[in-house]
């Protein structure tokens, strides 16, 4: 059988040089930063993310309290 996958488990291959080059523009210390300054949620892929403040690794980082 093949792999089955929830609507907030998103399979997600990305190699080590990626993340390093997607953490290192990082602007925002924390999630905190970034939902003050309204950039929340933010993706796998886009300049914030930031491996750190993804805390479930779906690549979706700073994501709304639940």
């Amino acid at each position: 059988m093949g792999a089955s996958f929830s609507v907030t488990e998103i399979p997600i291959s990305v190699t080590p040089e990626q993340r390093a080059a997607t953490e290192s523009l990082a602007n925002f210390r924390n999630c905190d930063g970034a939902r003050t300054a309204g950039a929340t949620p933010i993706y796998l892929g886009e300049p914030d993310y930031c491996e750190a403040m993804d805390s479930s690794s779906d690549g979706i980082a700073c994501e709304p309290y639940r």
